[in-house]
């Protein structure tokens, strides 16, 4: 199939969020997760792969994004069923409501009327509609029950606790429409049912698996004159940053540089404070992600006594 994305990009760039650092603004400045893991989707539907499990970190903008790609893909292809499904009603209802600012916030050219949108669906005049689905954190199994679906997208499928729902939302998918598209992207919570997932598409022809590291965001670096650049930068990396820096350039082909150190760092030391943490909220590779996430108890942050006393010096002085 033919994805245009540079007519995605346009239509993103008339869409307003409401962002953490500047407040309400348009979508015309993406983060490199959000492009890293749209050309991912064209190149693989150009394959006609239509299938994507991604695996990401916190704050990557990559729910923002499938949500962008949600109101787009019903918008150019009419008559398509598709479902939003969220692992809670209060989800449901902020990623509802996202929709509605996007739609609000549209000109008018690029607007298609609404014939009603509720908290169950939204269905538009072009006979297009979003069902909002909730898989709950237990089981129910009624996902996809009497629905035929050509697009989905499933997000924090992590948290999903209901494997005959999954199974029954998967049963009602389109297999040969040119139109469908299923999209599942999570943070990792250990080794659950979106990990088998994950595997599957890793090995699967007709399914793709993408993991968004945390350093392809652009702004998770820090100016090389900055303050923190100088106290958290010392010209070497320790044995275990040796190790997974080394993963990243060889499994995607990413070199870290000296900014992103001083980034993560700062975060660990500051902010999140505990390395397990920071693996599970950033994990530098999707085995991080899924291990660090796996554990059942949080150790302390591996920095050195020496260094935490270090940092803690240079801070005061």
């Amino acid at each position: 199939m033919k994805f245009n994305l540079n007519q995605f990009y346009k239509f993103c760039a008339q869409l307003k969020i409401e962002t953490k650092e500047q407040g309400l603004r348009k979508m015309d400045n993406l983060l490199g997760t959000q492009t890293y893991v749209m050309e991912e989707i064209t190149q693989a539907l150009e394959n006609n792969i239509h299938f994507f499990v991604i695996l990401k970190g916190r704050q990557l903008g990559i729910t923002t994004i499938s949500l962008a790609l949600d109101l787009y893909w019903h918008y150019i292809n009419h008559g398509l069923n598709g479902t939003l499904v969220t692992d809670t009603e209060e989800n449901r209802d902020m990623f509802k409501g996202t929709l509605t600012a996007y739609m609000d916030g549209l000109p008018k050219e690029y607007k298609i009327p609404i014939l009603s949108h509720n908290r169950n669906s939204l269905a538009l005049k072009n006979r297009s509609r979003i069902f909002y689905q909730v898989a709950g954190l237990r089981a129910k199994g009624s996902l996809g029950r009497g629905k035929g679906i050509t697009f989905l997208h499933g997000t924090e499928t992590s948290s999903w606790g209901d494997e005959e729902g999954l199974a029954s939302l998967l049963a009602s998918l389109a297999e040969t429409n040119e139109k469908r598209l299923y999209i599942f992207e999570s943070t990792a919570r250990g080794f659950n049912m979106f990990h088998d997932m994950y595997v599957t598409a890793r090995k699967a022809r007709t399914q793709r698996a993408i993991f968004c590291g945390w350093w392809r965001n652009q702004f998770y670096s820090v100016p090389g004159d900055s303050q923190i650049y100088k106290v958290y930068w010392d010209g070497k990396l320790t044995s275990e940053e040796k190790e997974w820096t080394r993963d990243i350039k060889k499994l995607y082909n990413f070199e870290i540089n000296s900014r992103q150190m001083a980034w993560w760092r700062w975060k660990l030391f500051e902010g999140i404070k505990d390395d397990a943490l920071m693996y599970q909220e950033f994990p530098p590779t999707e085995d991080y992600a899924f291990i660090m996430t796996g554990t059942s108890f949080f150790s302390n942050a591996r920095c050195t006594d020496a260094r935490s006393e270090e940092h803690t010096s240079e801070l005061q002085s």
